[in-house]
């Protein structure tokens, strides 16, 4: 598995889900599919 850094889950969850899909279309779940981990792998990237 690649570990991507914190800016860079940032980075292509806004230009790519954000942009097209608006900020209440797009679930987590939908993140972490598209970035290539688990959702609860998700969480570990952001604090709090």
């Amino acid at each position: 598995m690649i570990l991507l850094k914190n800016k860079e889950v940032k980075d292509v969850t806004l230009n790519f889900f954000f942009a097209i899909r608006g900020y209440e279309g797009v679930s987590k779940s939908q993140i972490a599919e598209n970035i290539g981990m688990r959702k609860l792998s998700l969480y570990a990237h952001f604090k709090g």
